[in-house]
C-alpha cells in the first residue's frame, strides 16, 4: 500500500451515502451546486470524452466559482475509457468507473474546496463493488475510502505530503484505535466516527478535539457527541452529548465539521466551533443550510456558549431546467471587546433574492433584491443570546 495514503473499511451506511454521488446521472449541476460554500452555485464546463486506441481517456474541465474572479482549467486522464466530472454534495467527483445495472466495478475520486490555498483539493478516492440491480442488491459491498493528505491539487497526479505528517480532521487517522472503542455511546446509538471530524486545539496542541455523529439502530442520525481528548494520557478528559439536533424530517445532515477558529471570549478563554450542514431532498425546491455553535472547556465539562445560528442558508423553487426564485441568507460574525468587560458578538447578514428565466441564448439570473444588516447579539449568563430569525429551529 502506498505510503501517501490509508485505507479503510467503510460501514454500509456511510458507503451508501458515499455512492449516492457515482449513481447520478452524469448531466447538468444541479443550480445549487456550491463548491466553495458561499450559498452560490458554481458553474461547471466538460469537453467531449477523448478515448485513446490504448482504450484510456481524457478530458478538460473548467470550472467558474463565484469566489474567484478566473476560472479553474484541469486537464484529466483515466487509464479506462470511462471518465466523467460533476458536482454533488458541494464537492467536485472525478468519476471512471461503468455505471450500469450490474457494473462490475466503482471507482471515483472526490474533490473538495480549500478556501486557504485557494485550490480543488483530493479529499478521498472510493473504490468497491455497486449494488448489482439484477440480483436484487440495494447497498454496495467491498467499499474502500483512500484518504489524502492535506491538498494534492486537481489535475496533479503527484501527492504533497504524507499520512504521517498529517494533524488533519480525519478521526480514523488521528484517534487511536482504542481510544474510539472506549468512548461510550447511549444505548440504542452507535458513533459513527467515519462521519465525525477531529482538530487539535490551537492553544493547546495536546487536546484533541472530536465531533461524532450518533445513528439510531435504524441508520438515522440523532445525536451529536463532543470530545475533548488527552493525547499524550490517551483519554477523553470532556465530553458533551447534544440530543437530537441531528433529527431532520425533510431535510438531511451532510456533514459535521469542528472550527477551531481565534473565537476569544476572555483574556483566558477561548471557544471552538461545530458546523453542522443539512440538505434537503427536494429537486424543484432545493434547500440547504449551516449552523454554528461555540462551546468551551472547563474541566470535564464542556459548556455551551452559542446555539444554532445559522451562517448560511439557501432555497428556492424551479423548473429543474431554468426558471425558478432563490433566496439565500450568509452570516458573518466578529468578535470586539465590550466597556463591561465581556465580548460582543457581532452578526453582519447579507440576503439576497434572484430570478432565473430562459433565454433565447441560455439561462439568465437577475438579482431581484440585496439587503446587509448587521446585529449585536446579548450576552446572558455568559451565552450568546440568538434571536430566532437567525437560529435553525430545533433543540
Amino acid at each position: 500500500m502506498p505510503a501517501h495514503l490509508i485505507k479503510t473499511k467503510m460501514s454500509h451506511l456511510l458507503a451508501a451515502a458515499l455512492l449516492m454521488a457515482a449513481l447520478i446521472a452524469h448531466g447538468s449541476p444541479a443550480a445549487d451546486d456550491d463548491l466553495d460554500g458561499d450559498g452560490k452555485p458554481d458553474e461547471l464546463s466538460v469537453s467531449p470524452l477523448n478515448v485513446l486506441e490504448d482504450g484510456s481517456s481524457s478530458l478538460d474541465l473548467v470550472i467558474r466559482m463565484s469566489t474567484l474572479t478566473a476560472p479553474i482549467h484541469a486537464h484529466l486522464k483515466s487509464p479506462t475509457p470511462s471518465l466523467h466530472a460533476y458536482i454533488n454534495e458541494g464537492a467536485l467527483i472525478v468519476d471512471r468507473g461503468e455505471h450500469s445495472r450490474d457494473a462490475a466495478e466503482l471507482s471515483y475520486s472526490s474533490y473538495r474546496w480549500d478556501a486557504g490555498r485557494q485550490r480543488l483539493c483530493l479529499y478521498a478516492d472510493v473504490t468497491g463493488v455497486p449494488a448489482n440491480q439484477l440480483l436484487g442488491e440495494r447497498l454496495p459491498h467491498d467499499v474502500e475510502v483512500s484518504r489524502y493528505g492535506p491538498c494534492s491539487e486537481l489535475g496533479d497526479d503527484s501527492t504533497v505530503q504524507s499520512v504521517a505528517e498529517v494533524l488533519g480532521n480525519s478521526c480514523d487517522l488521528v484517534v487511536p484505535t482504542d481510544i474510539r472503542h472506549s468512548v461510550a455511546s447511549d444505548p440504542g446509538r452507535t458513533n459513527e466516527w467515519l462521519m465525525a471530524d477531529c482538530k487539535r486545539r490551537l492553544d493547546n496542541p495536546d487536546t484533541l478535539l472530536a465531533v461524532v455523529p450518533m445513528s439510531t439502530e435504524t441508520g438515522e442520525l440523532r445525536d451529536l457527541q463532543i470530545l475533548a481528548i488527552d493525547l499524550p494520557r490517551q483519554t477523553v478528559v470532556a465530553r458533551r452529548v447534544e440530543r437530537n439536533v441531528l433529527e431532520g424530517d425533510a431535510i438531511y445532515v451532510n456533514a459535521v465539521a469542528l472550527d477551531t477558529a481565534r473565537y476569544t471570549l476572555t483574556p483566558k478563554q477561548r471557544a471552538f466551533g461545530v458546523r453542522v450542514r443539512w440538505k434537503g431532498s427536494s429537486g424543484p425546491n432545493p434547500y440547504s443550510r449551516e449552523t454554528l455553535s461555540l462551546y468551551t472547556i472547563s474541566g470535564p465539562r464542556i459548556e455551551r456558549n452559542l446555539a444554532g445560528l445559522v451562517t448560511w442558508e439557501r432555497s428556492g423553487e424551479w423548473d429543474m431546467e431554468c426558471t425558478g426564485t432563490f433566496s439565500s441568507v450568509s452570516r458573518t460574525i466578529s468578535m470586539t471587546p465590550s466597556d463591561e468587560g465581556d465580548v460582543r458578538l457581532n452578526v453582519t447578514q447579507k440576503t439576497k433574492d434572484e430570478r432565473m428565466t430562459k433565454t433565447p441564448t441560455g439561462c439568465s439570473t437577475a438579482v431581484v433584491r440585496e439587503a446587509v444588516r448587521r446585529k449585536v447579539l446579548s450576552v446572558a449568563g455568559g451565552k450568546y443570546v440568538v434571536p430566532s430569525t437567525m437560529q435553525a429551529p430545533g433543540p
